[in-house]
């Protein structure tokens, strides 16, 4: 009996924790709860969260078998093609376009980023980057010289000099002469004209800059006086160099044309007489120191005086020997040669003495170097500091002269 009521009891407590199911035989809602105010309130349950959608996986790119074409500004420039795999011209590292500067195309590329560097001796390195995504790209390369360009000239002076400061001294002209940028000082410098300083600017690599600069001229009168002072201390040498830059600028200058026509009588080279033939031309007066031989067989020192319409002889302490002969009585000049083989010039005309009285005149004139030996009354020519001899060309510019006076000069 007791048994029997055992096992009813323990299938009771079994029955009393198995879940209820109801008629459908879905399991029971959880159980209301009574609220304070004696209202079923069902209790809340906690649902898990959404499980995420799973995303498509992305589609491969497919590689592209592209070209690239690169166009550069200068030939045979050499190109570097590089991936991040590395170089991408295959073999070769680099590559070099032709002379002619076609484009230049690489062929097969995959799709990807590159970066185009193009070296040139001379020109400042180019490098981009670039993407190729499509079946053809293309790059122009305007190469940039790594230096500029500097010409200068100066006008109407080609032996002008110019200094580039810091940089070298040029003669006449500068032609596209390499500098890097900056600011640079020139010097511009010819005889005869004023000196001046530019400053000149290089804005960039690979520009070019042209400059003609004008020198303007010293004042002729400061020139001249200039001249006069190196002639007078017998400097002959300097004042025909300071001459013959004002004839450069003034080619008719009367006082410029005298005083280079007698340095280079001085010097006893030929040429003279072209010099004071202008310079008559142009109303001066000349005045030489020469040598007449007399009848009586003295050579005595003189005085040789032109200007455009007289010629004048006066020999100091021998007045009787003066002469002066208007132009329209001069009748002849002849170039002479005496037993020494010295040169001499015969003037003949119908001149006024010291008595003012007319009469026809025969004068032997020599240079101002020649002299006359004591005993067989011989003529000579005195040696200059170089042992030359110091007669003959002062002779052909005394007759060249006065043959050029009487014929050119109306």
């Amino acid at each position: 009996m007791k048994t029997i009521f055992l096992i009813f009891v323990l299938l009771g407590t079994v029955s009393t924790v198995r879940p209820q199911t109801d008629s459908a035989g879905t399991k029971p809602g959880p159980k209301a709860i009574k609220s304070p105010t004696g209202k079923s309130v069902k209790k809340p349950t906690t649902k898990p969260p959404p499980k995420p959608k799973p995303q498509p996986k992305p589609k491969p790119v497919a590689p592209v078998n592209a070209k690239l074409i690169i166009t550069i500004s200068e030939p045979e420039s050499e190109i570097f093609l590089t991936s991040k795999s590395g170089n991408a011209l295959g073999e070769s590292e680099s590559v070099f376009t032709g002379a002619d500067g076609a484009p230049y195309s690489v062929e097969n590329l995959r799709t990807g980023s590159y970066t185009v560097i193009v070296k040139k001796p001379g020109f400042i390195d180019f490098r981009v980057q670039i993407e190729i995504t499509g079946k053809a790209a293309a790059v122009n390369v305007p190469l940039v010289p790594a230096v500029a360009y500097l010409s200068i000239t100066c006008a109407g002076l080609p032996d002008a000099v110019i200094e580039i400061v810091g940089v070298g001294r040029f003669t006449g002209a500068v032609e596209r002469r390499p500098l890097k940028p900056g600011i640079y000082s020139v010097n511009i410098s010819r005889k005869g004209y004023l000196p001046t300083n530019e400053s000149i600017n290089i804005p960039a690599h690979g520009a070019e800059v042209s400059k003609i600069i004008v020198l303007q001229p010293v004042p002729v009168s400061s020139l001249i006086a200039e001249a006069e002072t190196a002639f007078a201390a017998r400097d002959f040498a300097r004042a025909d160099t300071i001459l013959r830059d004002v004839i450069e600028i003034e080619p008719e200058n009367g006082k410029a044309n005298l005083l280079l026509g007698l340095s280079v009588n001085e010097r006893d080279e030929s040429g003279a007489a072209a010099f004071l033939i202008k310079a008559l031309r142009a109303g001066e007066s000349i005045a030489l120191d020469v040598h007449v031989y007399t009848d009586d067989k003295r050579m005595l020192q003189a005085k040789l005086s032109l200007d455009r319409t007289y010629l004048k002889i006066e020999v100091p302490g021998t007045p009787n020997l003066n002469c002066h002969i208007f132009k329209q009585d001069f009748r002849s000049i002849e170039q002479k040669v005496d037993k020494q083989n010295l040169r001499f010039s015969l003037i003949s005309g119908n001149g006024d003495n010291s008595k003012n009285k007319k009469t026809d005149r025969k004068i032997s004139v020599y240079p101002k170097y020649v002299f006359l030996k004591n005993k067989d009354k011989d003529t000579f020519c005195q040696q200059g500091a170089g042992g030359q001899l110091r007669c003959d060309a002062a002779s052909i510019n005394i007759f060249d002269l006065i043959y050029g006076w009487q014929t050119q000069l109306r």
